[in-house]
């Protein structure tokens, strides 16, 4: 019989024998987990676990506010909200560690689909008092004159970045370079800094009047992002995924396929 650890000075660790069992025994639970979910829902008990991954930047959307409003109306449901860097949601789907998964213009891969979608605009977002701060928009040359904080390069919103400065000849030159939104909000909170952002991301500064958001343009077009909600393409959706999917599209202006896009209420650029 295979050893399933292997002892050493500081413990044990698993094996390669090991880890395929553990991973084993993990997909035995999540099916077992979801069999319980689906005779819940069969049974009209509108209760159960409902797991979801997100980057920082789509955990700031929102998704928080119609999780609440699912529970205030089944509030049998309990929720799993965890934040994870831009590659790492679709795996997380896929392998089934997560019900939903959400982030920027992600990346699909066999066994996941997109569920639904929120189009949203880059914005270079600054202090009331900073010189852009009347702009109609802006462009990656013109901020190159401020300290500019943006995403990690492997984000949805770094990726973009990337594509437009190179297409642009435009060197994409930032001061802050981060996984953090808080960390960009705080870095553009005052004076000269702009930070890179979605709009959905700073919804509740860009209404109290803390922040302006200067759209970013790249030939003469605002650039735009989408916002994904992908599950899984191999198992049935239970209720729960279902009428969060329903309640973003209601309430929150994500489409849905095969539906029309209700109009969200995203504050005024500037």
């Amino acid at each position: 019989m295979r050893r399933s650890v292997d002892r050493h000075g500081r413990g044990v660790r698993l094996t390669s024998a090991g880890q395929a069992v553990a991973e084993y025994i993990a997909s035995v639970l999540r099916a077992d987990e979801k069999v319980r979910q689906q005779l819940a829902d069969i049974q009209n008990l509108r209760s159960g676990i409902l797991r979801i991954i997100g980057t920082d930047g789509a955990i700031a959307s929102p998704i928080p506010r119609a999780l609440t409003e699912v529970y205030e109306t089944y509030p049998g449901f309990k929720f799993e909200l965890y934040r994870a860097s831009s590659e790492l949601i679709v795996p997380a789907v896929r392998e089934g560690r997560a019900d939903i998964g959400a982030g920027l213009n992600l990346e699909m891969e066999n066994g996941v689909e997109i569920a639904a979608t929120l189009t949203d605009t880059l914005a270079a977002v600054v202090a009331p008092g900073h010189p852009l701060a009347r702009a109609a928009s802006t462009t990656l040359a013109e901020l190159a004159d401020y300290p500019l904080g943006t995403f990690e390069r492997n984000s949805g919103v770094g990726r973009v970045l990337q594509k437009i400065a190179k297409k642009d000849g435009t060197p994409l030159t930032a001061t802050l370079v981060t996984n953090s939104l808080d960390a960009l909000k705080q870095f553009c909170a005052s004076g000269r800094r702009a930070s890179i952002l979605c709009v959905h991301s700073v919804q509740s500064e860009l209404a109290s009047g803390q922040f302006v958001a200067i759209p970013l343009r790249a030939n003469v077009q605002p650039v735009q992002m989408r916002l994904d909600v992908c599950i899984g393409t191999d198992s049935l959706r239970s209720f729960a995924v279902t009428t969060l999917l329903q309640q973003l599209h209601d309430r929150c202006g994500f489409r849905l396929p095969g539906t029309e896009t209700v109009p969200s209420a995203l504050p005024v650029f500037a």
